[in-house]
């Protein structure tokens, strides 16, 4: 599991990477955003349920559950600290009133400043960067890393067409660290989109002795060189199409 347990983490609005089974219950944590509907639970065996988002949209009522263990945990807490928030959507600015004192932080005046015990003028990064330093915390690095494969299969019903996918390694967890995916050739160039919700799939006319070049191009926000996006050569050779 990643992150803290439930028991110490109210997520009111739930979490945009975990998804449930609307059977078994099971909450599943995903390292991508998880896609719309049409997913299964791979932990039912016979017979998988569907899985559900557990992120709560604007407007969407707020399940109970864990609005009753953050006033749980509120009252139990010595200091609340309300970082980047004007306190201005209830029952959630409540939440600090419970405890015994708390800070709030946040660049503008709120209508909640005099009732904070300490009231910051501040962005959120800079406050806490000051509270790491004085509590000599080392923050480390944050590592992403997605694990996906890449292969083809050939058209049931046409012996040239190949589809060469690019697809997440994990079960239920789709390809989105990639913005596009290219195969090139002398010949032809085809490109695939990538919408976040399926893997990528690329069909080609292909023969024995065609030559190919896949590029897989990451999002802009990697800030990757082009001269190190992964690039994969692909050659058709033998007598029933196999891949080099």
């Amino acid at each position: 599991p990643l992150g803290l347990s439930d028991k110490y983490l109210a997520e009111l609005f739930g979490n945009a990477y975990v998804e449930q089974c609307i059977r078994c219950k099971t909450k599943i944590q995903r390292n991508v955003i998880c896609p719309p509907t049409g997913r299964f639970c791979e932990l039912c065996d016979d017979d998988p349920a569907k899985l559900i988002k557990t992120g709560v949209r604007y407007g969407q009522t707020v399940p109970q559950e864990p609005l009753n263990r953050a006033y749980e945990n509120a009252e139990k807490a010595d200091l609340a600290i309300v970082l980047g928030s004007s306190m201005g959507t209830s029952p959630f600015n409540q939440l600090p009133m419970e405890c015994r004192k708390f800070i709030l932080v946040n660049p503008s005046k709120t209508s909640y400043d005099s009732s904070a015990d300490l009231c910051i003028h501040a962005k959120s990064d800079d406050f806490m960067a000051k509270v790491v330093q004085i509590l000599d915390v080392e923050v480390t690095d944050f590592e992403y890393k997605q694990y996906y494969i890449v292969g083809y299969y050939k058209d049931d019903n046409d012996d040239e067409i190949f589809n060469f996918y690019v697809k997440g390694l994990r079960v239920n967890e789709p390809v989105t660290c990639f913005k596009e995916v290219e195969l090139r050739s002398s010949i032809t160039r085809d490109l695939q989109l990538n919408n976040l919700t399926k893997d990528f799939i690329l069909p080609v006319r292909a023969k024995i002795g065609d030559i190919f070049e896949m590029v897989l191009i990451p999002k802009e926000e990697y800030n990757i060189e082009e001269s190190d996006f992964p690039t994969i050569g692909i050659t058709i050779i033998g007598d029933r199409g196999e891949i080099e």
